[in-house]
């Protein structure tokens, strides 16, 4: 049996090419869609989800069975009718939506500035007053959530331009990123992981959903040495907002969110406090590092 590994973050599908090992012929899989591992699990083992797919050898007709697993840690898979030790070539095929996403976070060099910009537009919209009570409830809501959504953009934006531009920061990622702990990768793929690593981590960090405070607050500290502080406040808000979004406005307790302006000019200014800790703290970091790739 053949066994290999692939990388499941943000690729849709792989083929399979390589030598019939009866007549020697040229074989190509069908294309195999790459599932996604159940993120919700507690462990990487927990997390498996399967795929089916197959080949056939039109020289000699012999049919070969192919098997893809993924987990959160990563993707491997078999191929009943080949011996372990057959060569094989695996093209996996990225999602669009990877590259439309980073090409548009990677364009965004001057996050810190985004960030006051959209803050400062947020502003004036607060000095809004709509007479009609429910009316002005709504914008409230969307101009409280319209500030956690400013956070998590130069959270994201800060974090993956800063760390994909240095190789030194990169490196850290690898060795300090939770998820990629439970990876094992073959001494025969060393060579394959060492040329898409920066792929990899790519799609990773775009996976990351940059409100979950407690886990972006390590890849800050573990990557790029940064202190993101207290997250009480922060984080408090982001449940706040989940409230707004997904309960209607309610608890979970079904007690209405009371959201006025002089609440979110508070969280403006507390979250213009914890953004501009960080990129302080960045911006020493980037007078330190040299970007390398």
């Amino acid at each position: 049996m053949k066994y290999f590994s692939f990388n499941p973050f943000g690729n849709e599908s792989l083929t399979i090419d390589f030598n019939c090992d009866v007549c020697g012929h040229q074989v190509s899989s069908e294309e195999i869609g790459i599932p996604y591992p159940d993120y919700s699990a507690d462990t990487a083992h927990d997390s498996r989800t399967d795929e089916e797919g197959n080949a056939v050898c039109e020289g000699c007709g012999k049919e070969f069975n192919i098997s893809i697993y993924s987990t959160y840690a990563g993707g491997d898979g078999t191929i009943d009718e080949l011996p372990d030790n057959h060569h094989i070539d695996i093209t996996e095929n990225p999602e669009p939506y990877y590259e439309d996403q980073y090409e548009a976070i990677a364009s965004n060099t001057l996050f810190f500035e985004t960030f006051k910009s959209e803050i400062d537009n947020i502003k004036e919209l607060n000095k809004i007053i709509i007479a009609n009570a429910s009316t002005d409830k709504t914008l409230r809501r969307q101009i409280y959530t319209g500030v956690i959504a400013s956070m998590e953009t130069y959270l994201s934006d800060a974090f993956i331009n800063t760390t994909l531009n240095s190789k030194d920061f990169t490196k850290q990622f690898v060795r300090t990123f939770h998820d990629f702990k439970e990876r094992l990768i073959p001494l025969n793929e060393l060579f394959n992981y060492h040329e898409k690593i920066k792929t990899i981590c790519k799609q990773v960090m775009l996976d990351v959903i940059y409100h979950n405070l407690p886990k972006v607050k390590g890849m800050y500290r573990d990557t790029l040495g940064v202190d993101l502080g207290d997250i009480g406040i922060a984080y408090k808000a982001v449940l706040t907002r989940h409230d707004l979004v997904h309960r209607n406005g309610k608890t979970k307790d079904g007690v209405e969110v009371v959201i006025d302006s002089v609440i979110i000019d508070q969280l403006i200014s507390d979250i213009e406090t914890f953004i501009g800790n960080i990129d302080k703290q960045i911006e020493e970091k980037n007078a330190q590092e040299l970007p390398d790739f």
